[in-house]
């Protein structure tokens, strides 16, 4: 044994027996930061970081200082405990020590209550825990430049230059004692220590040096003890000494924007020095295009020397001027959350969340919060949110151009008998593990007196954060209760979390802490720990200039002690690169037994800059620094990106011309219309344009998306005003843009509230895109007001689901659009429902709407309502917020809150196992139903929580004509949970029998229609459903909120689907255009094609027309080298109705888009030939993150049907199989097209598109064909469907299909990679469950 280990040994038992018995100490080190540093000059070692844990074996006492015999405490005041139970005390010390020969004990000499204990510091083997200092082996005496000074990889400014050298080989830790210098001083400089030997030093040229930069004799040093570290200047060299640059600056102003859009040319091929931060937006080295906000700052630009660029005012954004109220100040109800009132006034889009880092927003869209305009077009907003009345404050976060904290003091709040100031406490944390990438994280928190709020989880690899409600709420209640959510996280993932109750007191819990005091995660693998033993890109060098590339990156690791590599993540996040639609951000491993690598694949887009690609790398969740792997694998760390020229911005508009600047539209309508033209090098894919009013808030928006690559693309934004509608002068004017170019690049702007490049930069500061809509008014009316309002709730017991209704009449007269509801549940989750107009008087001026929602499990049981968006045709608004309507018909206190009992979601399965998700499963089995018949319950359960249950040995009906469903039974309560179909049975057509009298078997449906439900019966192989029911089967239900508009000049209908929840659902827009037209002879072969000019078509005024019941809008083609002419009339039905087309009666829902197709005489080249008209229908999500499905179907009796479908709304297309052709009724089919225009490329996961010939018989006189579309809300989300397409992080969005097609077990553990290439079309998944697993996401 070493002797100096015999005489630690002697010292601890001195030490263990040399103590103050009545308080016995034990001071275990759980944790330690690695030592990298050899001693300074003064012979110390800082900063060594040691997590110890106390315990007190006798009397317990409060310890109230720390002091080593040896070195010193660095972090004082020191701050104990970081957690502490009755014996336990956890404590991070960051400590100074001596240098020495060799390994060393320390005693630490604790004050406890006033007495001075003693104790050595041991490992938890009980020895004692060596400290070492140990001095280097020798004075620096040479070096190796690893990496020359070159331009930093940021790109966030291009005055810094990075460069990266070793010394000795015998010194293999870093020596603090450095410094660094130019000669002359022209840069300020940095040293610091990376690892393995390896330092880094960075120079950042000054704005003050007046001299030549590029000069030879310019010395860059770095000196460390004594020996000097000389870099080669990166500027000396023939390009830069001779760069000359020409740069032209346009000025952008906006409402407190204020910067320039800069294009450099430059004589030389190297990257111009620019002093300040910027975004570059595309070109190359010598033809920069950058973007540059300014701040009051002085821009420099290097030629040689330093020039100035500009000088620009400073940025000076509006900010909200607000007033609180609060509904109740005394005589409070302890169990009951009240209102307090935000009100404001603003012509600007505002922003809304709770303080909570990275809180979900809420959707301010018109028109939440709108109570009135006041003179001089100002809105006046009057919101309502709720609030504990043990809350001592209140604060929101709500700004315009970025969030500001609105605090106001609460007065009267709860201090007597109870004040709540204490925060909750973590009674529990566990993580369950259900495969190799996803895992239930269940947290059994209590709260004394106001009751859990929220609990926000924090993931440092994604640097987001989780948070749990009321919602994931499993068991128990709000005062002592589970929480669990399903989370895209493994057993060994740090994470940090904070509990906050409805009092807003905190208890936030550390990294450290929920390892010290709960055993949870793996804290003390530091990311040296993680020794990467191989690092190596497939390709080191990508050039980018005409595609995209996916590139693989091989390393691998050594595991730290007891971590098992199945529940180990790894995730590679490209940082640096422009964010793209279509592209991730995050890239997750997979582990190859083959070759014993981690490979991850991703991919550097299309004409990205040239640059070395900056990466971060995560192992369970830890980060492995960028230049540690630099330190141990250089050049092999290095992936150089190059590119011929880069493209990294949006199309932006780039001339506009209004109609006219003026218009009177009293005695007849008139149409308004802004002409933009958008470009973009490439190519412009899709724009969106909203226009609205000083009083018209709500406007009106435009989709267009060109059906060939156009680097220009013209659009005519137009509107038809009509004093029946709204009569009222005011301004309308460009309110937002939205643009996507085909590379991916995107960017939108909301009028005035910018802080970035946008698509308007170059007309914003404007007012010439302003056109003055003048009208009198022949009728005058009182402001509308709210006569009544009556609220009731219904719970649906098949699905569990509540229901709340708001009934509400208003005195006044119809205006443009119907009211809207919102719902409310704390903290700030609101549901936007728009109304329906159930009638209107016009002699009494009354008018009757109704809003009905079924709102999410657990949402409130208190919910709020408030009322906005009342308008009538003299452009008078009314809103209503919560505390404004009658105080009993203002909310639902307690909402459907009555059942305890399991609810389910999602159901899947693969092979014999069956999974479920949903809410309050615990204690649950699940049962299996064939049709209505109960057959069995799954015993053998592999995973069981609140959320998820997993179980075996399912084994399908031999029948396979019979449908499975799925429940959840709870026999502790006698509760079982709806049922969710499984199985879906295929029908059996039966063989006929020989009958001398045969009477004709009516034609099956494909489905039951829900005709035990009351959805709808099957008639003559149809689904006919009872409205609002409608779909193939009648499980769907007609969505009655979407924004329709027919295009003003040609046959194209665009269509928004608002979001309907705080932000948490999505916008969708839709758009429906007839194509053109194919002739095909009898095989099929293309004769003739003929693809449709948009600007050709004529607006028939005669043939269009509008009134309460159905807008009707008639266009006119003519193919002149056919003397064809085309009539197409698209009507709009805002109310139910029954048509006729040929001998048959169709009924259209409300809110149903019908087109007529009337074709004259055509040449066919043969009469065996037929006509083919081809119209096409996209649907697309402004979610980032989704799942999209397609299919075309046949009901077997007079339709077809084409339904696009994202998330759980859907475009649902019916195709009639008949026209009228020469006047007689014959049968007309209809094809998909989809792999002639495009195939797979038109499906996306947040976007889908699909072709649909009608194809039409020869004939000779004239045909006429008949679809019609709607908008649906689906029973079952895309992610549900097994052919649906979704996103790789729909991983982290669990929706309505919470986490559908999570894999069991190992085998599933390729999901993440498998996921990733389905998006590349260059793998196959083998597994149904994992072709479900990737449409998981946290919910």
């Amino acid at each position: 044994m070493n002797k100096y280990y015999f005489y630690f040994y002697v010292y601890l038992l001195c030490s263990i027996f040399c103590v103050n018995i009545s308080h016995a100490l034990k001071a275990t080190v759980v944790g330690y930061s690695e030592l990298e540093y050899y001693p300074d000059s003064a012979g110390k070692c800082s900063n060594r970081e040691v997590w110890v844990q106390i315990t007190e074996f006798g009397v317990p006492g409060v310890i109230t200082a720390i002091t080593p015999d040896i070195g010193v405490i660095n972090n004082s005041p020191l701050t104990l405990p970081i957690s502490k139970n009755s014996t336990l005390y956890n404590v991070r010390l960051s400590m100074t020590m001596v240098s020495g020969p060799s390994p060393y004990g320390i005693n630490l000499d604790f004050t406890v209550d006033g007495v001075n204990v003693r104790a050595a510091l041991q490992s938890p083997d009980n020895n004692i825990f060596a400290f070492e200092c140990l001095v280097a082996p020798k004075s620096p005496s040479s070096h190796v430049i690893v990496r020359p000074l070159q331009l930093s990889s940021s790109y966030q400014k291009t005055s810094i230059f990075d460069g990266y050298f070793k010394l000795d080989p015998e010194l293999t830790k870093g020596i603090p004692d450095y410094d660094c210098q130019t000669t002359p001083a022209f840069a300020y400089c940095l040293v610091s220590y990376i690892g393995n030997g390896l330092y880094k030093a960075t120079f950042d040229l000054m704005e003050s040096y007046a001299g030549n930069f590029t000069l030879s004799s310019n010395i860059y040093s770095v000196k460390v003890v004594d020996h000097l570290v000389v870099f080669d200047n990166p500027l000396s060299t023939p390009q830069y000494a001779n760069q000359k640059i020409q740069n032209t600056i346009k000025h952008i102003v906006g409402n407190g924007l204020t910067g320039g859009h800069y294009y450099f040319q430059s004589t030389e091929n190297v990257m111009t020095v620019i002093n300040k931060n910027f975004k570059p937006l595309n070109g190359n080295y010598t033809n920069l295009s950058l973007f540059l906000q300014s701040g009051g700052i002085q821009v420099l630009y290097m030629s040689s020397i330093f020039i100035t660029a500009s000088n620009f005012g400073p940025t000076s954004f509006a900010q909200l001027t607000n007033s609180f109220t609060q509904s109740q100040s005394s005589n409070w109800d302890r169990s009951y959350l009240y209102y307090m009132v935000n009100s404001f006034s603003t012509t600007y889009k505002y922003r809304m969340s709770t303080i909570l880092p990275s809180a979900p927003r809420v959707d301010t869209s018109y028109p939440f919060g709108l109570v009135s305009i006041s003179i001089g077009y100002v809105p006046d907003y009057k919101i309502a949110t709720m609030f504990s009345p043990f809350q001592s404050s209140y604060t929101i976060s709500a700004g315009i151009s970025y969030g500001q904290l609105l605090p106001t003091a609460i007065a009267g709040y709860i201090t007597s008998p109870s004040q709540d100031t204490t925060p909750p406490s973590l009674k529990a944390i566990s993580i369950i593990p259900i495969n190799n990438t996803h895992s239930v994280l269940s947290l059994q928190v209590t709260d004394d007196i106001s009751g859990v709020g929220t609990i926000g989880v924090f993931q440092p690899s994604f640097q987001t954060y989780i948070y749990l409600t009321q919602h994931d709420l499993v068991s128990g209640t709000l005062l002592d209760g589970a929480f669990e959510k399903i989370v895209q996280f493994q057993k060994y993932t740090n994470i940090a979390i904070t509990l906050y109750d409805r009092a807003s007191n905190s208890h936030p819990i550390s990294e450290d802490g929920l390892f010290l005091i709960y055993g949870f995660g793996k804290m003390f693998y530091q990311f040296n720990q993680f020794d990467i033993t191989h690092f190596q890109f497939k390709l080191p060098t990508v050039d980018v200039s005409t595609a995209s590339v996916t590139n693989t990156l091989y390393f691998n690791f050594t595991l730290p002690e007891g971590v098992e590599r199945k529940y180990t993540n790894v995730q590679f996040n490209p940082t640096g690169l422009s964010a793209r639609k279509g592209f991730e951000s995050q890239y997750f491993g997979k582990y190859n037994p083959a070759t014993l690598l981690y490979e991850v694949d991703f991919i550097i887009p299309a004409k990205t800059m040239t640059n070395d690609l900056q990466y971060n790398l995560f192992i369970n969740s830890v980060n492995i620094p960028y230049s540690l792997i630099v330190s141990k694998f250089e050049p092999q760390s290095r992936m150089f990106i190059t590119s011929s020229n880069f493209d990294q911005m949006f199309p932006f508009v780039n001339s506009i011309a209004l109609s006219q600047k003026i218009v009177d539209y009293t005695a007849s309508p008139a149409k308004i219309s802004w002409t933009l033209i958008f470009e973009d090098e490439n190519f412009v894919k899709k724009v969106i344009v909203q226009v609205v009013g000083e009083i018209d808030r709500q406007g009106f928006n435009m989709t267009f998306v060109p059906t060939t690559l156009v680097t220009s693309l013209e659009v005519v934004v137009a509107k038809t005003l009509d004093s029946n509608e709204m009569c009222i002068d005011q301004f309308y004017y460009i309110n937002y843009i939205y643009t996507e170019d085909s590379l991916g690049n995107f960017g939108e702007t909301f009028r005035d509230v910018n802080n970035d490049i946008h698509p308007y930069y170059k007309f914003e500061g404007a007012t010439s895109d302003r056109i003055q809509a003048k009208c009198a008014p022949s009728i005058s009316s009182p402001n509308p007001s709210l006569m009544n309002v009556f609220i009731h709730q219904t719970l649906d017991t098949i699905n569990k689901v509540p229901t709340a209704i708001v009934n509400f009449n208003v005195s006044g007269i119809v205006g443009p659009s119907v009211p809207t509801c919102y719902f409310h549940s704390y903290p700030m989750d609101f549901i936007k429902v728009k109304s329906i107009l159930l009638s209107a008087d016009t002699s009494t001026k009354i008018i009757q709407y109704s809003c009905k929602v079924q709102l999410p499990f657990r949402y409130g049981p208190q919910v709020g309502v408030s009322i906005y968006g009342i308008i009538d045709s003299l452009g008078q608004y009314r809103g209503y917020s919560t505390i404004d309507l009658p105080e009993t018909e203002k909310e639902f206190t307690n909402i459907a809150n009555g059942y305890t009992g399991p609810v389910i979601d999602t159901v899947w399965r693969d092979g014999s196992k069956v999974c479920v998700t949903g809410s309050q499963l615990y204690k649950g089995e699940i049962l299996i139903y064939v049709e209505d018949e109960k057959t069995v319950k799954l015993t053998s359960v592999d995973t069981a929580t609140g959320v998820i249950i997993i179980a075996g040995e399912f084994i399908p009906p031999t029948n396979t004509s019979k449908s499975v469903y799925v429940s959840v039974l709870n026999e502790d309560i006698l509760e079982e949970s709806n049922r969710l179909l499984l199985i879906k049975g295929t029908p059996v057509t039966p063989t006929p029998t020989p009958s001398p009298t045969p009477s004709p078997s009516p034609i099956a449906c494909s489905s039951d229609c829900g005709e035990s439900q009351g959805y709808g019966k099957c008639v003559s192989g149809g689904c006919v459903c009872n409205p609002p029911r409608s779909g193939v089967d009648c499980k769907s239900v007609i969505d009655t909120t979407p924004v329709i508009k027919p295009d003003p000049v040609k046959p194209s209908v665009n269509v928004t689907i608002p979001g309907t929840s705080s932000g948490q659902t999505p916008e969708f827009t839709s758009f429906i255009y007839v194509y053109g037209i194919r002739e095909l002879d009898n095989t099929d072969t293309l004769i003739n094609n003929y693809v449709f000019n948009s600007d050709k078509w004529i607006l028939v005024k005669e043939g269009s027309s509008s009134n309460d019941q159905v807008t009707t809008v008639q266009y006119k083609y003519l193919i002149d080298s056919y003397n064809t002419t085309i009539v197409s009339t698209v009507q709009v039905f805002d109310q139910a109705t029954n048509v006729t087309f040929g001998n048959q009666q169709l009924y259209m829902n409300p809110s149903t888009i019908k087109f007529t197709f009337n074709i004259t005489s055509y040449p066919f080249s043969k009469s065996t030939n037929s006509l083919q008209l081809v119209m096409t229908a996209a649907l697309e999500s402004t979610e980032k993150v989704a799942c999209s499905y397609k299919e075309f179907v046949d009901d077997q009796n007079n339709s077809q049907y084409l339904k696009l479908q994202i998330e759980d709304r859907s475009l649902f297309g019916r195709f009639i199989k008949f026209g009228m052709i020469d006047g007689r009724e014959q049968v007309v089919s209809n094809s998909i097209l989809d792999n002639i225009y495009g195939g797979k490329e038109l499906s996306k996961s947040t976007s889908d598109q699909s072709y649909i010939g009608l194809n039409i018989p020869y004939y000779t006189k004239y045909a006429v064909i008949d679809p019609d579309f709607s908008v649906l809300i689906e029973q079952n989300t895309a992610r549900d469907q097994a052919n649906s397409i979704c996103t790789n992080e729909s991983l982290k969005k669990l929706t309505n299909a919470q986490i559908a097609g999570i894999a069991i077990g190992g085998a599933v553990f390729l999901f993440i990679i498998v996921a990733i290439v389905l998006y590349l079309y260059t793998r196959k998944s083998e597994s149904t469950f994992a072709l479900k697993l990737r449409k998981v996401g946290t919910r």
